[in-house]
């Protein structure tokens, strides 16, 4: 994003100095090719991500319960399965409460 920005600055003034006009008003093009960038524009969308990928739960406790549920639905072993939703809420006792998963979702999802 610092590169697309420095790319922006450095169009901006090669076209002042085509110009010869170094104004304000003539610079004022830096923001607008900003605004215009595919990149930067990701960079507003998604500015809450940085902070949500903070979440250690993400990286370890919620990659566990997904590997130990589908491990538990899938094994051949002879037994009945539950449904992976309830296998799911079931490595999740004690781990995690429903609160803080619920949370942690509805976090994620306003990130994007």
């Amino acid at each position: 994003m610092a590169i697309q920005a420095g790319v922006a600055a450095a169009k901006t003034v090669l076209e002042a100095r085509k110009k010869k006009d170094y104004s304000a008003n003539s610079l004022k093009a830096f923001e607008k090719k900003l605004h215009e960038d595919p990149a930067l524009k990701d960079m507003y969308t998604f500015h809450r991500v940085p902070a949500y990928l903070r979440n250690r739960r993400l990286y370890t406790i919620y990659p566990e319960l997904v590997c130990s549920a589908a491990e538990a639905v899938y094994r051949v072993d002879g037994t009945g399965k539950k449904k992976i939703s309830k296998e799911l809420r079931s490595q999740a006792k004690g781990r995690v409460s429903l609160f803080t998963l619920i949370r942690d979702l509805i976090g994620g999802a306003r990130t994007f």
